[in-house]
């Protein structure tokens, strides 16, 4: 099953895994002393204002109780934490009364990078008895160790009397916890613990002017600092009193409105001479830099340093007109491909959670070309970018114009993708909470809440809609007049659920949406009064949807929901192609076909309108991850999470944004691959991430949660190499050479339940066995079976029992032609989708076999009839299909399970009513049907015309056959072969590339 760990998890983990609970630690006399070889996080971060105002208590942005919503409601009678004026300002209302606990805590994730002095706000106790107020922070978890390092850390306690309003400061002087004497930067979050309250009496206060304090940096002091512009070229003359131990690097900012536009790195020799003269420095100015004026000051080691600051004003470079650039999907050696100006481009990004300019850099040196800039319209629920719309009436893209920057700076030749997150600020959301997103819990229908106290606007909403949509017009205005506007190449579409439009609630399993707008939505679409029950969309014991009253329900909801999404997606798209004048690629992440089968998002994602997306000419790019199930070295296989061929033969393009896990990940997420060389084994794990982009012409892009992720200048020569692979391979016919099709059906998941983990086995499992046949597979919908190129021998039905009318149609057209071999699994139409009822005889006839449909299920254990040798399958199956006669494949209670027959043209039918998954025994199956095979079982394999992929599962030498004689060559270390069948030596896990010329 899926043991993948998704990216809100793994950020949840890394922020607050250390202090998620109930219990409140005792306060102790702080510990001393420091650690000189504390390690450093790479963020290399821009300073921060001495006296640096957060705005969490203005904003309420990343700040709320802690506790999941129905725990929440569990243990409190009332809680209730919103925005409030003030005397003429803003301020952080909290009211609550326990039912039982005896504390409660205030979670605000802001991200602090360097050692402060203090952290300090303003409470004002409106309650009738004294509190106490404990402040807690809590490391962001990053050492890539196994083990869990990252630690919380208690500044002290103060108490306030009833009705007193005033600052409360604390010393991270006074820091201590057990076992350890120097925190260790960054931090991911600040607590506000309130221990010893009384459970039955209600408490109010009231929260401000949350602030964080630097010491300047010690050992240096600027003396004097002028600068000016001759023409193109900034001047600088800047004098410093510096002692011998005085922090390193030194850095020029130029800040706005204390956002960094441009950091000037002082060369050694510059930083050492700043100290007896004052130095002039020349530096060309970037032509990206936003006109206006600009503060420059000196940092040191990351901290301002005292003294005097210089205004300067930055003019629009002469030559920069701020015209997007012309960007296309086009058919390129095989394969969309995005054109640039008319001009093929190798798509190579990079993104992150933890958008600083360490690893921002770093890629820029090695191999990116995209940088994917993490923004938002509106607010991003992660609280990966500042809000943009911090108040009613104001706009802020100062932090979208710093990244921007700060990647050019990386790389000035990059091109530019926004990572655009769609959610609305909470002052809208507490003026619209009619419009919020509902789950249904034991403890009621609750305000869903995303990560830290993240409300959010529900998906049917119309006035969310509306407000979005002028939040993404003004964002994307604001970009065309930016000087960089030439290269913006992509807009992400980013929206609910780890910005992967997961439908609210459903990573954390709960039942989602019950709000007002999503009953009427759903009521008008289908005439239904209500969104079904939690109780109804379970239903436990069923792998497909009972033909209930329950379970139509149920099945229309989901199917509804994927619907919306889809639709909601494209209305964004519009916007975009509209106010680009098409002339910018619109992505989204969606359609995970394969990765969410077997568990419950295959039912509450509302991810599976997938015919509808590509449909869609708005929609330019869909992106997924590489699989999670078989992130395995030897014994692995790496799909895509989606219908990889049916996207690309629509015209669309496909990105694998890679996160794979390695040796330089943190406590869970830690994964060597080899723990005898876990470099080597994650720069093989790349490179087939690599290989099979090349192969499959998806675009590249790289993602990280920290900035430590790929923190590592051996790897970085391997992205270095393996760009320049990627590069080369796009000039190579990438035209599949896929003689296997498997085939998955995207409406089938509509009646899936959400418990069931049979479509674990039929979607990945059975796609992994088929991979490890030695022969190359390509996923498709069913949709387009009728599209199946005639290469195609092989045909893997996967799922297909609650498939359109129409798609149906397709399978047994497709199948009464003949001339291949198909192997369908389950009962193919069983249910009527557009009449939402079963329809048992109608399996037996789209196959023509006996088949029937046991509605009390059973046992799913199978066995090959004439070996009387079991094949893995699944533990039990409700409804169970199956047939009269015997058979190939017997279930262990004695049912046939499964049958064949002979098709015109020489094809053959394989039926099972339950799947199997046997690399051996599949690939009799397709050399039968005469797929051309290029590796040994076990092997796995992605082909193109002119380049193939193939990973060993175990180090040996092996022999490779190609399509007829050819010269290939490994595009990674330069083997070279020559031959029909050509023995070729492989490591354990290695993947080979081969550039393949034909004689």
């Amino acid at each position: 099953m899926n043991h993948g760990i998704s990216r809100r998890e793994a950020l949840q983990a890394a922020v607050i895994s250390p202090f998620v609970g109930f219990s409140s630690p005792e306060y102790a006399p702080p510990l001393v002393g420091g650690l000189a070889d504390e390690p450093i996080y790479p963020d290399d971060a821009f300073s921060r204002p001495l006296v640096d105002r957060r705005h969490a208590f203005a904003t309420l942005d990343g700040v709320g109780p802690f506790l999941m919503v129905d725990d929440r409601a569990r243990h409190f009678a009332d809680q209730d934490f919103r925005l409030h004026s003030e005397d003429g300002a803003t301020v952080a209302r909290w009211r609550f009364t326990s039912r039982g606990l005896d504390h409660n805590v205030l979670m605000i994730h802001e991200r602090i990078r360097r050692a402060p002095r203090a952290i300090s706000f303003r409470l004002r106790n409106r309650s009738d008895a004294p509190v106490e107020v404990q402040l807690d922070v809590h490391e962001l978890g990053w050492l890539p160790v196994p083990e869990q390092t990252a630690a919380a850390w208690t500044l002290g306690r103060r108490t306030v009397a009833p009705g007193e309003h005033r600052v409360l400061t604390f010393q991270f002087a006074d820091a201590r916890t057990e076992g350890r004497s120097a925190i260790r930067y960054p931090l991911g979050a600040v607590q506000i613990r309130l221990p010893g309250i009384k459970p039955g009496k209600p408490y109010e206060f009231h929260l401000s002017e949350l602030t964080v304090h630097y010491e300047p940096a010690p050992g240096i002091v600027v003396n004097a600092i002028e600068v000016g512009l001759e023409g193109r070229e900034l001047q600088c003359g800047i004098g410093v009193t510096a002692a011998r131990e005085a922090p390193m690097p030194l850095d020029i900012e130029l800040r706005r409105r204390e956002r960094v536009l441009w950091r000037i790195r002082l060369s050694p020799d510059e930083a050492a001479a700043a100290a007896t003269v004052t130095v002039r420095l020349r530096r060309l100015v970037p032509w990206w830099l936003p006109p206006g004026t600009a503060v420059a000051g000196l940092v040191a080691g990351g901290y301002r340093v005292s003294g005097p600051e210089a205004m300067v004003s930055i003019p629009r470079h002469e030559n920069n007109r701020s015209v997007l650039p012309r960007v296309e999907r086009r058919r390129h050696k095989g394969r969309p491909t995005v054109f640039v100006n008319g001009k093929p481009f190798d798509w190579r990004g990079y993104s992150s959670y933890d958008y600083v300019p360490g690893s921002v850099g770093e890629f820029g040196r090695s191999s990116v070309n995209v940088f994917c800039v993490p923004t938002c319209a509106g607010r991003h629920m992660y609280q990966i970018a500042e809000p943009t719309l911090p108040e009613p009436g104001r706009a802020d893209y100062g932090e979208l114009d710093e990244r921007v920057c700060l990647s050019l700076q990386a790389n000035p030749d990059a091109m530019i993708s926004l990572r655009v997150a769609l959610a609305m600020p909470p002052w809208w959301l507490q003026l619209h909470e009619d419009e919020l997103a509902r789950v249904e819990t034991d403890q009621g229908r609750l305000i869903w809440e995303e990560f830290a106290h993240a409300r959010v606007a529900s998906l049917a909403s119309e006035t969310w809609f509306r407000d979005q949509a002028r939040a993404l017009r003004d964002l994307i205005r604001h970009c065309k007049a930016q000087p960089w506007a030439s290269r913006l190449i992509a807009i992400w579409l980013m929206g609910e659920t780890t910005e992967e439009w997961f439908a609210w609630g459903s990573n954390d399993g709960y039942y989602a949406d019950y709000s007002a707008p999503m009953i009427d939505a759903f009521r008008r679409s289908t005439s239904e009064e209500s969104v079904p029950t939690p109780e109804e969309r379970k239903a436990p014991g069923w792998d497909i949807y009972p033909d209930t009253d329950a379970g139509r329900r149920a099945a229309a909801y989901h199917g509804f929901v994927s619907d919306l999404t889809a639709r909601v997606v494209g209305r964004f798209a519009r916007i975009v192609k509209r106010e680009t004048e098409g002339r910018t690629l619109v992505c989204c992440f969606l359609g995970y076909v394969i990765q969410l089968a077997g568990e419950k998002r295959q039912a509450l994602s509302g991810h599976f309108a997938v015919r509808r997306v590509l449909d869609d000419p708005s929609l330019d790019v869909l992106a997924g991850v590489p699989l999670h199930d078989f992130r395995n070295l030897s014994q692995g296989y790496n799909p895509y999470c989606s219908a990889t061929e049916s996207i690309l033969t629509s015209g669309k393009l496909v990105c694998n944004e890679n996160d794979l896990f390695s040796w330089l990940h943190n406590s869970l997420w830690h994964q060597p691959y080899d723990p005898a060389d876990p470099r080597g084994a994650c720069i093989s794990m790349h490179e087939r991430e690599c290989a099979n982009d090349a192969v499959h012409g998806t675009l590249q892009q790289k993602f990280s949660l920290a900035a430590s992720w790929h923190h590592d200048a051996e790897l970085h020569r391997a992205f270095a190499r393996q760009a320049d692979v990627y590069r080369e391979a796009m000039e190579r016919d990438r035209t599949s050479a896929d003689e296997i099709a498997f085939l998955v059906d995207d409406s089938s998941f509509a009646w899936t339940p959400p418990e069931t983990t049979v479509p674990a086995i039929t979607n990945k499992h059975m796609l992994r066995d088929f991979g490890r046949t030695g022969a190359p597979v390509g996923v498709w919908l069913l949709s387009d079976i009728e599209r199946l190129p005639a290469r195609i021998r092989f045909v893997v039905v996967a799922t297909s029992y609650a498939a359109a009318r129409r798609d149906v149609a397709k399978l047994e057209r497709v199948v009464a032609r003949g001339g291949r071999t198909f192997y369908v699994v389950g009962a193919p139409g069983l249910v009527d989708v557009e009449r939402g009822r079963w329809d048992v005889e109608r399996p037996a006839h789209v196959l023509g076999l006996p088949i029937r449909i046991g509605m009390a299920g059973g046992t799913g254990a199978v066995a090959l009839t004439d070996e009387q040798r079991g094949v893995p399958s699944v533990a039990s199956v409700r409804p169970r299909p199956e047939a009269d006669g015997d058979g190939w494949l017997s279930y262990a209670d004695g049912p046939c399970a499964g049958m064949e027959r002979a098709l015109p043209r020489g094809g053959r039918l394989i039926w099972s009513g339950v799947p199997v998954a046997d690399s051996a025994l599949f690939r009799r199956w397709i050399e039968r049907a005469g797929v051309h095979c290029y590796a040994p079982v076990g092997y796995f394999v992605h082909a193109s015309r002119e380049l193939v992929a193939v990973t060993a599962p175990s180090a040996g030498t092996a022999t490779l056959g190609w399509p007829g004689d050819a010269a290939v060559r490994d595009m990674f270390e330069g083997w070279t072969g020559r031959g029909r069948a050509t023995p070729c030596p492989f490591r354990a896990g290695q993947t080979r590339l081969f550039r393949l010329d034909r004689l």
